[in-house]
Parts: C-alpha cells; sequence; structure tokens
C-alpha cells in the first residue's frame, strides 16, 4: 500500500512540474492607405504580394505597361494585344494617337474576359511589297525607298514589311523593319516606305510583308480625307509640296494627318514626309497644308494622301 501510495505521488509531481503554453495569435500590421491622386497611376509591374480579393470585390487583371518603339500606332498596339482601340485611349487620359513618342509609356488594358496578352500571330493578308530603291544620305547613311500598294478590296491596317539589302552577287546583306504613315490604307490607296542603313553601298533592297491585317473593322472610326490642288516645286529647305485638305465625312474629323511623296521619272519613290494638321475639320470643311521635303532638289511628280479619325 505504502509502494502504491509512493507512485501516486511522484506521478502527481510529473504532472505538477508540466507547463501549458497559450499560442499568442499574431498581431495584424495595417498598411497605409495610398493618397488620392488627380489622375489614374497604374504600376509599371505586377507585385508579387498583391492581396487577396474580398468576398464583396472581384480582382481585375492589371494593365501591361507598353514601351513605344519606332513604327508603333494605337491600332497596330489594340490589334497585338486583343483591345478595343478606345479600351486604350481610356487607360491613357489625354493620349495623342497621332504624336506617340519613342519611349513613351502606354498601359494596355485587360480585355473583357481576361488579361491583355500577345494575340497569336496572324498570317498576313495576300499582299505584296515592290524593290525598293536605296541612295547615300550625307551622313554616310544608306535610305531605301519603296512603296505599298492596297490591292485588296478592304482596307488595311498595322502593315509592316521587312527591308532586306542586296549584295551584288544577289546574297542578301542587312535589314530592317518599317511601317506604314497612315493607320489605315484605303482599298487602291497606296502609301511610302522608308528603311534606314547604318551603312553600305547597295542600290536596290528586296521588301516583304510582315503583318497587313483587315481594317474593316475599324473603317467608322476613319476618314478618309479628299486632296485636292496639290502643287509641287522648289524651295529654300527642298522641295515643297501644297494643297487643300477637304472633310467629305458627315461628322467631325480630327487627329488629321497628311503624307506627300515625290518620285523620280522612272516612277520610284525618292522621298516622303507626313505631317499632322492641329485643328479638326468639320464636315464639308477644308484647310491648306504644306509639306517641305530636305534634300529633295526636283521631283518629276508628287502625290498626297491624308487620313483623320472620327471618334
Amino acid at each position: 500500500m505504502k509502494k502504491l501510495v509512493l507512485i501516486v505521488a511522484i506521478l502527481l509531481v510529473a504532472c505538477s512540474s508540466r507547463t501549458t503554453t497559450t499560442p499568442i495569435a499574431p498581431t495584424a500590421t495595417l498598411r497605409g492607405l495610398p493618397t488620392a491622386t488627380a489622375s489614374p497611376v497604374f504600376p509599371t509591374a505586377l507585385p508579387t504580394d498583391t492581396p487577396a480579393p474580398t468576398s464583396t470585390l472581384m480582382p481585375t487583371a492589371a494593365p501591361i505597361a507598353y514601351v513605344i518603339q519606332k513604327g508603333d500606332t494605337l491600332i497596330g498596339i489594340a490589334v497585338e494585344y486583343n483591345v478595343s482601340l478606345e479600351a486604350i485611349e481610356a487607360a491613357n487620359p489625354g493620349i495623342d494617337p497621332g504624336n506617340l513618342q519613342l519611349g513613351q509609356t502606354v498601359f494596355v488594358p485587360a480585355p473583357e474576359g481576361g488579361a491583355p496578352s500577345a494575340a497569336v500571330a496572324s498570317t498576313p493578308l495576300p499582299v505584296n511589297v515592290g524593290v525598293f530603291t536605296c541612295a547615300p544620305t550625307p551622313v554616310a547613311s544608306l535610305i531605301c525607298y519603296g512603296e505599298f500598294v492596297n490591292t485588296t478590296s478592304e482596307p488595311i491596317t498595322n502593315l509592316s514589311a521587312r527591308v532586306t539589302l542586296l549584295n551584288p552577287d544577289n546574297t542578301t546583306g542587312d535589314s530592317v523593319v518599317v511601317y506604314a504613315p497612315l493607320d489605315l490604307i484605303p482599298p487602291g490607296s497606296a502609301v511610302p516606305l522608308a528603311a534606314v542603313f547604318a551603312n553600305g553601298n547597295q542600290r536596290a533592297a528586296a521588301g516583304t510583308v510582315l503583318t497587313a491585317d483587315s481594317g474593316a473593322a475599324l473603317a467608322d472610326r476613319y476618314a478618309v480625307l479628299v486632296v485636292s490642288d496639290v502643287a509641287g516645286g522648289e524651295s529654300s529647305g527642298g522641295f515643297t509640296l501644297g494643297g487643300t485638305v477637304t472633310n467629305v465625312a458627315a461628322v467631325t474629323v480630327k487627329d488629321i494627318v497628311v503624307v506627300g511623296t515625290v518620285y523620280n521619272s522612272a516612277g520610284a519613290v525618292i522621298g516622303y514626309r507626313k505631317i499632322a494638321l492641329i485643328e479638326p475639320l468639320a464636315a464639308d470643311a477644308g484647310a491648306q497644308f504644306s509639306i517641305t521635303l530636305p534634300g529633295v532638289a526636283s521631283a518629276a511628280r508628287w502625290a498626297a494622301v491624308a487620313e483623320g479619325r472620327t471618334r
């Protein structure tokens, strides 16, 4: 009996010597709310610790910060990321589609139903671009001019081409990618193209169309303006073209651009320049334009095309 009492006492002492630990709940750390800004600010990179959405708010995909490169247009970016032109403009208040700058950041919002992603490369429309004629420039580089003619029955957008130099032995040399100076090229219209190479003594280059998408869905956003009374002549700054642009659409047109092209007696492009008109044009209104092409002394013929946005 004494042994039994002794064992019970030992067990009680052992039990009383154990310490009971109570878990301490972590304290919540509150993050300060951002201060209000006059215009929306979008992140340049996605955060790695994005908070989980609450039960009452659905998460939305963050926009992509796209940096403008040479030849980019808002339409081309919209086609590439499968979003509407209006959505890009809404995400970038005050953006000027006709005056995009190299290095400028444009925020591309998510299309309905998902995050923005580059569309699968599509097969360009069955169009071609001819041979480019090259000539040296005063700064020892090489410039090659060509022309694209829309031979289809629908307007074309997002036109780009690869221009490759042809060596004397018919092998290929350097190549660059060039872009059309118009966002929407109507059927039967022609636009000039130009490729600049750092060096080279070739006199010809071949052009291959890389992208040429149907612009049928964008036709109501653009208006082809009538260009009339185009005259050209030598001037102190080069060769100058002048004429009148008339809006024959039933609505006001803005973001107007005019492209003037000059040709030699063989019909080859020897220069072109694109300008923007500051003021919009109301229905049936007209405006004068003047384009000077530096370095062009004379031309056998010339032409000008113009487009504007209706919305």
